[in-house]
């Protein structure tokens, strides 16, 4: 476990910490073993991991985690790549938290904001995870500019409420047969939320599904196309 604070903890051991921004920027790539795993958290308000470009991998563990935010505000994760974790990125317990430009590959969910507000997930990618994104309990966050494809669900909202979607493509998510899969976008017991200018194109079963009391949501210019 590679624990970051505000003084940098441990980001000597992967990267350059930088006092001036309150950064953590990787200078390689990290590989996850059952004897050696490679959790990165992020363990002070206003810090960021960059990652540029480098890949966080994991080893299928249950309950593994690639990159943790609990209890925290304003971090920042950017520029990484996260593969074969139980969870790629998970935000919990935060607000005014950001995750961006991040590829999450192989996981069971690729990123997680749960029980956080005001917080933004941006331009990343998810592709091939049981769950591409998920929003569990959340509220006045928003999800711009991410793509969501080749998963079982691209995006999961649950039990959240005035969460933004903009810009997103959410496409080709796949059903095994397995619970909900094949869904682009599925929003469970959530309200007040906005979809705006979002793509859904060829997933299996459905492009967008609400379920559960899911009411008092606008859908606004959106592309449908399955």
């Amino acid at each position: 476990t590679i624990v970051d604070d505000k003084f940098g903890g441990d980001c000597n051991l992967i990267g350059t910490w930088t006092d001036a921004t309150n950064t953590c920027t990787l200078s390689t790539d990290i590989s996850s073993t059952e004897r050696n795993p490679s959790t990165i958290i992020l363990g002070a308000d206003d810090i960021t991991l960059n990652g540029r470009q480098h890949t966080l991998s994991g080893y299928d563990a249950s309950g593994s985690i690639g990159i943790s935010i609990t209890g925290r505000s304003g971090v920042t994760i950017t520029d990484i790549a996260v593969s074969n974790f139980n969870y790629g990125v998970v935000v919990g317990s935060s607000n005014h938290c950001s995750v961006s430009r991040v590829t999450a590959t192989d996981n069971v969910i690729g990123i997680k904001l749960n029980d956080s507000t005001l917080s933004t997930i941006s331009n990343s990618t998810a592709i091939q995870n049981a769950s591409g994104i998920s929003v569990l309990s959340s509220e006045n966050s928003t999800l711009s500019g991410n793509t969501a494809s080749q998963n079982k669900i691209g995006i999961k909202l649950q039990n959240s409420q005035s969460v933004t979607f903009t810009n997103n493509s959410i496409e080709n998510n796949i059903d095994d047969g397995s619970s909900d899969s094949g869904t682009g976008l599925l929003i469970d017991n959530s309200t007040y939320n906005v979809f705006e200018l979002n793509n859904f194109s060829n997933n299996d079963n459905h492009g967008a599904w609400l379920q559960n009391g899911s009411n008092l949501n606008s859908f606004i210019g959106n592309t449908f196309a399955n």
